[in-house]
């Protein structure tokens, strides 16, 4: 039993997830693991370490092997592919027989090969349909994401809708998209450009690329001709010394080039739309250093 124990640990050293029919032999040891309360049994037939059960890549590691050859969907897909801090959720699985499990979830369907992905063996959605799925289901975060992280675009995610005509939640995805229009990289960059919209304010782009002082920076959004750039200021952006330190740098360079900024709160525009909008209308109107 001795060299049970030793090959079950040697074996756990390099999976996060053991599918306990693959490994007959070790049945023995694997039980006295779960009788220890060293392992766990997350899902029929999948064992796992005990202080690994709630880790998202050994959850996502065990779903695989539960269901091999069903292609993960949703934020599973998406941690495999565009967003790997993303929080999981319940991991949804794309199979031949719906069924559920507490945190994780078959679904009855077929993902077409063209919408397939592998990341170490793990079969799951590409990108545009991760979020085109997502955004059916209202999660609209990882749309922001995919965006700033250049795995999708608007055109793929416009394509990929029209490929999957005719399901439940599609007018959402489309409201989404044309929300998304001027490319936000956030939530609330969704929102400062559709408050822009609404106030009548024109003449900006969204994440405009821009270079100051030999850097590339972001403008959240640019009224070019004025040289303005309106920066939606939040503390989700300034976690660290290290986030305000490049946040002075590049405030400090953009100045230098000409630029003015002028900061926002979601506050700002949620309670004193009107105040904002003319505050913006007014500094529009400031001629733009030459």
């Amino acid at each position: 039993m001795t060299s049970s124990y030793r090959e079950l640990d040697e074996i756990l050293a390099g999976v996060l997830a053991i599918r306990c029919g693959e490994h007959p032999r070790l049945s023995g040891a694997i039980r006295s693991g779960v009788a220890s309360g060293r392992l766990v049994r997350l899902l029929p037939g999948i064992v796992v370490p005990a202080h690994q059960r709630r880790d998202s890549d050994t959850r996502i590691a065990a779903a695989s092997l539960w269901r091999p050859g069903g292609v993960l969907l949703g934020r599973a897909a998406a941690r495999l592919s565009f967003a790997p801090q993303l929080a999981l959720g319940t991991i949804t699985i794309a199979g031949p027989r719906a069924t559920r499990r507490q945190g994780f979830e078959v679904v009855e369907a077929v993902v077409r090969t063209e919408f397939v992905r592998y990341r170490g063996g793990i079969p799951h959605s590409e990108p545009s349909l991760t979020v085109v799925d997502l955004l059916r289901a209202g999660d609209r975060e990882p749309l922001y994401e995919a965006l700033r992280s250049r795995a999708v675009t608007l055109r793929s995610l416009h394509a990929t809708l029209a490929a999957t005509p005719m399901r439940e939640g599609n007018p959402m995805v489309r409201r989404e998209l044309w929300l998304a229009r001027e490319n936000p990289w956030s939530v609330g960059e969704a929102e400062l450009h559709a408050f822009l919209r609404t106030s009548g304010i024109t003449g900006w782009r969204g994440n405009v690329r821009v270079e100051a002082q030999g850097a590339v920076y972001f403008a959240d959004a640019l009224f070019r001709r004025q040289r303005l750039i309106l920066e939606l200021d939040g503390l989700e952006h300034h976690t660290t010394l290290l986030d305000r330190e490049y946040d002075y740098r590049r405030r400090a360079a953009l100045m230098a080039e000409g630029f003015r900024l002028m900061g926002l709160t979601l506050g700002m525009i949620r309670t004193d739309p009107e105040r904002t909008a003319e505050r913006i209308s007014r500094a529009r109107a400031i001629r733009a250093p030459l």
